[in-house]
């Protein structure tokens, strides 16, 4: 399953979160990881399992500032999840430019 990242214990778990992570090119890697790293770690004391989903506007690899390309799923409807985080960095200006993306973070915040 690529994109998604479930703890240990995901199995044995009563309660799931379902977060989406939204890229461009030229975000902080920092921005993804750190959140990822944390939400993972959480879960296992927590008894939660924690679903993290990289999606970015078509889909595919997206590169990091720092040269690192990560695999996204093409954004699509957010019907049960719990958060949704856009990540910063080098491309940010040009991410809050692109009206695609306005237009869907526009649509889903007040379903999230």
């Amino acid at each position: 399953m690529p994109n998604a990242l479930l703890t240990k214990n995901a199995m044995n778990t009563r309660h799931k979160r379902k977060f989406a992570i939204i890229c461009f090119d030229q975000f902080q890697m920092l921005d993804l990881s750190g959140p990822m790293d944390v939400l993972t770690d959480a879960a296992i004391p927590a008894n939660y399992a924690y679903q993290l989903e990289v999606l970015s506007l078509s889909g595919g690899l997206v590169a990091s500032s720092s040269g690192l390309s990560i695999h996204t799923e093409k954004l699509k409807p957010l019907k049960g999840y719990d958060a949704l985080m856009v990540m910063g960095g080098q491309g940010v200006l040009g991410a809050i430019s692109n009206a695609e993306i306005i237009k869907y973070i526009k649509s889903i915040k007040k379903k999230i």
